[in-house]
């Protein structure tokens, strides 16, 4: 993975972490050059803690419950326990674990998803057990680089930017249901989100996906890597 690939998910990491700052006060920070996570203090914004992670980090998230941070990097998923700030497991992913890329964990926190891009899958991690217990292709060439899962946490949608698709994944058979086509004529898509009532997907390459048709239903002239929702469903 390029290095400018290697910025965008630092980025992507840090759009997303404002709306995981209402179940914690910190905010975490994967530093790709460095190879290690900053932890800032949201009320003083300064950094109280440095981990490292041994990689270069891709993608970053927090379960619900603010008590574990899930790191993606070169070569694993990491997990971080945030009373310590110390990594208390470390999860291979991908035939090609080398490009990991994007990384969602479901609402309840049982199972944290990963986009393996040169893999052309994704891996489910049962976070009991800190192990993989399933790997979902989602198309020959279609580079998964971003992942979000839905509030209720039975769908994972997985942006493929070589294929120019969204991956609809059921959580509860790990199985491609259903592919929303994103079209040519709008970049690739990478970072991905879906909104707080689970009917609209929003990809940072422009395209809103209405989620109970899978298709397409506005386009926006935008292009990038991160993205969010804020928590009211009004802006992206």
């Amino acid at each position: 993975m390029n290095q400018s690939i290697r910025v965008a998910h630092l980025w992507l990491a840090l759009f997303l972490l404002p709306g995981l700052g209402l179940a914690t006060p910190f905010a975490y920070i994967p530093n790709s050059g460095s190879n290690n996570v900053s932890v800032i203090d949201t009320a003083t914004v300064t950094v109280v803690a440095t981990v490292g992670v041994g990689e270069p980090t891709t993608g970053v998230v927090v379960n619900a419950a603010g008590t574990r941070v899930y790191v993606a990097n070169s070569m694993h998923v990491l997990v971080i326990d945030t009373a310590t700030n110390n990594v208390v497991a470390t999860v291979p992913v991908g035939i090609n674990s080398s490009g990991i890329t994007g990384v969602a964990v479901t609402p309840a926190g049982t199972r944290v998803y990963v986009a393996n891009s040169w893999s052309q899958n994704v891996s489910v991690i049962d976070t009991a057990s800190n192990t993989v217990v399933a790997t979902i292709p989602v198309g020959f060439n279609s580079e998964p680089v971003g992942v979000a899962v839905d509030p209720t946490g039975t769908r994972v949608y997985v942006a493929n930017q070589n294929a120019f698709n969204v991956s609809v994944i059921d959580a509860a058979t790990n199985t491609v249901v259903a592919t929303a086509n994103i079209g040519l004529d709008l970049p690739s898509p990478r970072g991905i989100a879906v909104n707080p009532a689970g009917t609209r997907v929003c990809v940072a390459n422009g395209a809103v996906i209405d989620t109970a048709t899978n298709t397409v239903v506005a386009t926006v002239p935008v292009s990038g890597y991160g993205i969010a929702v804020n928590p009211a469903g009004t802006r992206v």
